[in-house]
């Protein structure tokens, strides 16, 4: 697992799934987090900036 992008208020990962002694991956894929405000209820869930916290804790996970 590696952190492709920090953006403003989201992370982009990417994933590799490895089987064996290889170095090449089985599978492939990538996901984006977004993080939103819950307090505005269902429906109305408008994009939140990056907590600090999390942003700490991803940086260090970039790559180039």
């Amino acid at each position: 697992l590696v952190v492709d992008k920090v953006g403003r208020s989201s992370v982009i990962y990417r994933i590799g799934l490895f089987q064996g002694d290889g170095d090449e991956a089985a599978a492939e894929g990538r996901f984006v987090h977004v993080y939103v405000d819950n307090t505005h209820g269902a429906g109305n869930r408008p994009v939140a900036p990056l907590p600090d916290l999390v942003k700490a804790a991803v940086e260090p996970l970039l790559r180039p």
